[in-house]
């Protein structure tokens, strides 16, 4: 799921999403994957630099958050869809997005922040070698 806030604020997650009762939220139990970054417009694309925050299935020595990363889009609108028709850093080509203001991002909101929480609480905790 990409999410872009009005402000600039992108955010990713790899996992299972559910939609019900006009909430969006994240399956408990499932594997997942939160990203954090920015994205700005640039004549028909977007740009977006973002880190990995946060995942629950980690390799050994992983620091987090992780090096920035560029993703690039190029999307053409159709009605309520957003179809990716171009894209440069992740293989998303052919993709489309539900654009669906009715839902509510609250739950993803915290999703994001509950990586930001632990990204700081690692760091904080990390003992030089």
């Amino acid at each position: 799921m990409l999410y872009f806030s009005s402000d600039g604020r992108f955010g990713m997650l790899s996992g299972t999403v559910y939609k019900q009762n006009h909430k969006i939220s994240v399956s408990n139990g499932d594997s997942e994957s939160i990203y954090r970054g920015k994205w700005t417009l640039a004549a028909n694309s977007v740009h977006v630099i973002y880190q990995l925050m946060y995942h629950d299935i980690r390799i050994v020595g992983e620091k987090l958050p992780g090096p920035e990363q560029t993703l690039d889009l190029s999307l053409e609108h159709d009605g309520k869809l957003l179809k990716v028709k171009s894209a440069r850093g992740l293989n998303l080509e052919g993709y489309e997005y539900e654009i669906n203001s009715a839902f509510s991002t609250e739950n993803l909101a915290s999703q994001f922040s509950f990586a930001d929480h632990v990204s700081q609480e690692e760091n904080s905790n990390a003992k030089p070698m």
